[in-house]
């Protein structure tokens, strides 16, 4: 589907149903608010990752370095098998997108093995300036309750400035089969390798593993309150803010040369955990 022109969309003011791609090709300066909403589906047992592809840019004119703005982000995996549902971004002429609250809902929750949602930043960067949550906490299988956090851009960060958070059938504890949101920066490899900022304060309480790229720590309380995990060498932390890690929560790192980490403020954790080998320390 292809939409030319804030026009296009007047005066639609219900959700788009995406179970293919969308181009949003605006001439407009500036921020682009399209007000809409955004409802991905993955219906399919056969297929294990979708991905579903938004492209944004101009319209043939002039207009360069344009935020548009796309509203909400529903992702709905109903499928009975095994799969996982992906936004991914792309993007001509400087243009960005921006979502408001993206919602993680895995619509069958106690059958078949279910894999993470997310976005993927590929040729345009990504805000994310709404609530991220799981509909439900019920999930109650692998990897279920994954935030997918990837893509494959290197030259431009991509910012989470709204608020990630657990189920609410998790936070007030109605849901005993609920399980608490794991955030996974570009955990599945190949070519993902992109950056990511989180901005404000959040409360996931799974904790947050960094395969590859960069994730940056810059509020208090950015990293939720679960335990952070590089998982791979191609992994970075930044941590640009204090108390951006839970007092209590454990760090681990691939390497004990701690090159994995930077840490630009004092911070105070429970634990960090390094490979087991020597490591000599000069006072």
């Amino acid at each position: 589907l292809g939409i030319k022109g804030t026009n296009a969309l007047s005066p639609n003011t219900g959700p788009i149903y995406m179970q293919g791609n969308l181009s949003l090709m605006m001439d407009d300066a500036g921020t682009v608010d399209l007000g809409t909403e955004v409802e991905l589906y993955n219906a399919s047992s056969s297929q294990w990752t979708t991905f579903y592809t938004v492209t944004v840019g101009n319209d043939q004119g002039p207009t360069t370095g344009s935020t548009i703005d796309l509203g909400k982000v529903d992702l709905v995996t109903q499928a009975p098998g095994q799969a996982s549902l992906h936004l991914d971004v792309n993007g001509t002429d400087g243009y960005k997108l921006q979502v408001g609250d993206v919602d993680l809902n895995v619509v069958i929750a106690n059958t078949g093995t279910y894999r993470a949602q997310g976005l993927r930043a590929n040729s345009a960067p990504i805000t994310i300036d709404g609530t991220v949550k799981q509909v439900n906490g019920n999930a109650g299988n692998t990897l279920a309750n994954w935030l997918y956090l990837g893509g494959t851009l290197t030259t431009a960060t991509n910012t989470v400035t709204g608020l990630i958070k657990d189920a609410d059938d998790y936070d007030d504890s109605s849901n005993s089969n609920a399980t608490p949101l794991i955030v996974n920066i570009n955990g599945a490899g190949g070519s993902d390798d992109s950056l990511w900022a989180f901005a404000s304060s959040n409360s996931y309480s799974g904790g947050t593993l960094i395969r590859s790229g960069v994730l940056y720590a810059n509020a208090a309380g950015a990293l939720g309150d679960g335990d952070v995990t590089v998982t791979h060498t191609d992994g970075d932390l930044v941590i640009n803010a204090s108390n951006a890690m839970d007092s209590a929560a454990t760090l681990t790192l691939p390497s004990a040369t701690v090159e994995n980490f930077e840490l630009n403020v004092d911070m105070t954790i429970g634990s960090l955990t390094l490979p087991a080998v020597s490591i000599s320390f000069v006072l």
